[in-house]
């Protein structure tokens, strides 16, 4: 190759520039990405003449593997009763026992099959073959979907097909789309954020439908029977089948103001994975380059990983020449998955795990919302802005969050009912949770899966979790009839230590250091009502006790008692271990 032909070669690499053609003014998205693809094959066949594309040391290979709608045996079928056909290129010279590959996922453009990404309407196949790298283009259902969710249940299980037969690098899964594809590969980025399923790693986006609503409204009758088609969105975007398009888009514009709808743009939960997005600003089919302008805007005003360039005034303005394959390669091979992100902001259209969030919907039919930034140096989550979830459970990666010491965290939600929330991974059971320098009651702890529970009321609600340094155990029943005798089973540490037990008909925190400034822990039950304290007892050369307190009265039904001993004296402190609070509902007697 001539000195003069590798410059160009770089030049075009580097700068996303097309090579020019005239396009006519055509607005129907079949006609423009049909003739737009047919312009760039023959402006690739000429490159290859010229020697202006590296196709690597041979030529590729691509294998066509349809996924059934049914288990054939092997384990991978759809379940949606549609099959998913996928073509998959593996580079001239691979071996199929050798290292981990980057994988290309590809979302073609309107109305073009898996099969023609492949006949030289982009070179992102040439370069992924020089470079050794595997892609897979796919159907998602059909070629005219716009990303349809059932589709993208088959593009799942292509995935995990793709995986289980061929040596991926499955922390470098890139995805790309032009056009249809372009909106496809971002909703499909957007819904797919489980660490323990396949991720995209990064996502390169050309002139894409993100707002399917904003589609429909533009589409001739033609397009519109193609969304309402029973096996697509079913229906206008109107009453019910409104939602079929909000959780496949990832942006949902006010038709009104023409700003983004917070809560049911998707494209929020790409702001933790990195995004090239390209686009003309004159673009043929008029109404992309709004979306692809609310698109770039939301992303770089919420501070996500986003890198863009626009064009205007290219003879052809609607073209996968936008993307091509070296610079867009080079872009991804900055990029690996990122799993633990350090916050996250979250519209999830179905139940599932996000990142390290579970969200539960409360409505199958609109979004379940959250944001989520832990404070490390605090030991703090912020959680707000939730909405239409159930249960909410989280597992912050340690790096951000410790939850085995002392830590707190506020809960926001909009719910109009109580959310449930578990935090998981806490290896030992709380000494108490307070709100307000109170006891909050609505917490429980499973020590066998070291998952802490608590009922968030709806509104704010800020608590803090305890785990002080309450060495004794004070066990018994969690209600008792009244008239009936309390019995309590103690345990410490050290044995025949002097105790006192105090019964407290209230909750609270009185601190130790009023009478020990040097005592940091807390009794947790107030001093008024007075508490009954008994007289000091001993423990036993086991250092545990058995202790029938005596019959309760029929008076204390219907309140609680709450119970917590003490042994002293300490080394450094007056009061040498502390108990754990045990909690007994007192019932109506017989």
């Amino acid at each position: 190759m001539s000195a003069g032909r590798i410059l160009i070669a770089l030049l075009l690499s580097l700068t996303f520039l097309p090579e020019l053609r005239a396009q006519p003014a055509v607005t129907d998205m079949g006609t423009v990405d049909r003739l737009s693809s047919e312009r760039s094959r023959l402006r690739n066949d000429e490159r290859r003449r010229r020697g202006l594309i590296y196709s690597g040391a041979g030529p590729y290979t691509v294998t066509q593997v349809i996924i059934p709608k049914t288990d054939d045996g092997s384990g991978f079928y759809t379940g949606t009763n549609f099959v998913e056909i996928i073509q998959i290129m593996t580079p001239f010279g691979f071996d199929p026992a050798g290292t981990d590959l980057p994988l290309v996922l590809v979302f073609n453009g309107w109305g073009l099959s898996a099969f023609s990404f492949f006949n030289g309407m982009s070179d992102i196949p040439d370069e992924a073959n020089a470079r050794g790298w595997l892609v897979v283009a796919v159907t998602c259902l059909d070629d005219k979907s716009y990303g349809w969710i059932v589709g993208q249940i088959g593009v799942e299980v292509a995935l995990k097909y793709t995986i289980a037969h061929y040596p991926v690098d499955e922390d470098r899964i890139y995805g790309v789309g032009w056009s249809a594809g372009g909106g496809s590969i971002a909703s499909y980025a957007a819904r797919h954020l489980d660490p323990a399923a396949p991720m995209l790693a990064a996502v390169a986006t050309n002139a894409g439908t993100y707002d399917l609503v904003d589609v429909y409204n533009n589409s001739d009758a033609a397009g519109k029977s193609i969304f309402e088609h029973p096996n697509l969105f079913q229906g206008p975007p109107s009453g019910a089948t409104l939602w079929n398009y909000l959780r496949t888009q990832t942006e949902t514009k006010n038709i009104a103001t023409g700003n983004v709808i917070e809560l049911q743009s998707q494209m929020r939960n790409l702001l933790n994975t990195p995004i090239h997005h390209v686009y003309s600003t004159d673009d043929t089919i008029a109404y992309l380059p709004n979306q692809s302008a609310l698109f770039a805007q939301y992303l770089t005003s919420h501070g996500a990983d986003y890198t863009g360039q626009t064009f205007s005034g290219l003879p052809d303005p609607h073209t996968w020449d936008l993307l091509p394959g070296p610079a867009t390669l080079s872009w991804f091979e900055t990029h690996a998955l990122e799993r633990e992100p350090a916050s996250l902001s979250l519209s999830a259209d179905r139940t599932g795990w996000y990142y390290w969030a579970k969200l539960t919907l409360l409505s199958p039919t609109n979004f379940g919302t959250l944001i989520c930034v832990p404070d490390q140096p605090a030991n703090h989550l912020e959680i707000g802005g939730v909405s239409n979830l159930s249960e909410l459970r989280l597992d912050p990666p340690a790096s951000l969050f410790n939850p085995a010491v002392d830590f707190t965290f506020t809960f926001t939600a909009a719910n109009a009912v109580p959310i449930d929330l578990i935090i998981e991974d806490v290896p030992g059971r709380p000494s108490e949770v307070l709100q307000g320098g109170l006891p909050f009651s609505n917490w429980e702890f499973n020590a066998v899966d070291g998952e802490l529970a608590l009922e968030m009321p709806p509104g704010v609600t800020t608590l803090s979790v305890v785990f002080g340094d309450y060495t004794g155990s004070l066990l018994g029943p969690a209600s008792i009839a009244a008239g009936s005798n309390l019995h309590l089973d103690l345990a410490a540490s050290t044995p025949y230590k002097p105790y006192l037990l105090l019964i407290g008909q209230a909750a609270g925190v009185v601190p130790l250091s009023l009478f020990d400034p040097g005592d940091h822990r807390d009794l947790l039950l107030a001093l008024s009502p007075l508490p009954v304290i008994l007289p000091p007892l001993v423990l036993d050369a086991a250092a545990e006790a058995a202790l029938d307190v005596g019959l309760v009265p029929a008076g204390l039904a219907g309140s609680t008692l709450y119970c917590q001993f003490l042994t002293f004296p300490g080394g450094v402190t007056i009061v040498d271990e502390l108990s754990n609070r045990l909690d007994v509902e007192v019932l109506p007697g017989p």
